[in-house]
């Protein structure tokens, strides 16, 4: 049986300004990350990170690329461009 799992890269945003903040339980973190994109290519994605850096640069936030996995029991979709 073939591997249903595809390669992929997650643009990740990081929120220096909530990451400070904590809930009763000290947990904030889920909550200064967000995804922006998932790319099924790797040099469009570290691009992308890369671009959003430069024109945050000012703000109080990263980008960074992060390897993940798409995963379905119906590969059709993801054969498609």
């Amino acid at each position: 049986m073939k591997n249903p799992n595809k390669p992929a890269y997650a643009v990740v945003r990081l929120d220096y300004f909530l990451s400070e903040v904590s809930t009763p339980n000290g947990t904030a973190l889920e909550r200064a990350v967000t995804v922006k994109e998932v790319l099924l290519d790797r040099t469009k994605a570290e691009a992308e990170v890369e671009r959003l850096n430069k024109v945050n640069a000012d703000k109080q936030c990263h980008y960074f690329c992060k390897h993940t996995r798409l995963v379905s029991s119906d590969e059709s979709w993801l054969a498609q461009p």
